[in-house]
């Protein structure tokens, strides 16, 4: 059910593709994804929402042996890059994930997310800003 999900409904957020855009234009940025799903799930909705192109690669949970509950995940991507974590720009829909990419030092967009509705206040007071489409 959950690949079916990826593969065939999830939506694309409003304001991301406009984001996506704007960011693939701006001189030595580096666009990834690191996501606690299975590659081919986040590999499929991005190719069917046709913005898998914007993305340098896609980083999995699983694949690097680390979750997003602590920030060092996050310093694993930035080294990968040779990009410091005060250098990188994170967005996150899910409070975990909000509090350990600012553990990692980075600068963290909270991003709303349904699920994660009753913890938006602590989302807003942890990140720097706010994704607003």
């Amino acid at each position: 059910m959950i690949h079916d999900s990826y593969r065939l409904r999830i939506p694309l957020k409003p304001g991301v593709l406009s984001l996506l855009k704007d960011l693939s234009t701006k001189k030595d940025s580096i666009l990834c994804v690191l996501t606690t799903s299975e590659r081919d799930c986040a590999e499929n909705a991005f190719r069917r929402l046709g913005i898998l192109s914007y993305f340098k690669d896609i980083h999995t949970s699983f694949e690097i042996g680390l979750g997003k509950r602590t920030g060092d995940i996050y310093k694993y991507v930035c080294d990968l890059y040779q990009v410091p974590p005060s250098n990188t720009v994170v967005f996150e829909d899910a409070p975990y994930a909000i509090h350990a990419a600012k553990e990692a030092g980075c600068y963290v967009y909270a991003v709303p997310e349904e699920t994660y509705r009753a913890d938006w206040e602590d989302c807003v007071n942890t990140a720097d800003d706010v994704f607003q489409p």
